[in-house]
């Protein structure tokens, strides 16, 4: 991502300018500052940047993992996509539905 943004590629362009704080988070990513980045306008970058730049056929599944385990989807798996295990207890936490 950080290469695209030194390329300045056009399909980041408007995701870049759509909200300011987006912007300043690709910035910092682009200055190799991801660290120092606000977590959610970095991660509304990444997902409008992943689903913007990714092949139209590609299968795109992506999470993160806060602080204190809280999971989150950024781009979740199609439904249908996981399949049930049948050795698996129905009410234990899945990635569909994680533990909070």
């Amino acid at each position: 991502m950080q290469e695209l943004l030194q390329q300045n590629d056009r399909r980041l362009i408007p995701i870049r300018a759509s909200d300011p704080k987006i912007g300043q988070a690709a910035q910092q990513i682009l200055d190799g500052a991801t660290q120092k980045a606000n977590s959610e306008p970095a991660t509304a970058f990444f997902r409008q940047a992943l689903l913007a730049t990714a092949p139209t056929d590609a299968k795109l599944t992506i999470a993160i993992l806060h602080e204190g385990d809280k999971f989150e989807w950024i781009i979740p798996p199609p439904e249908g996509e996981l399949k049930a295990d049948d050795k698996r207890d129905p009410t234990a936490p899945t990635l569909r539905a994680p533990h909070h």
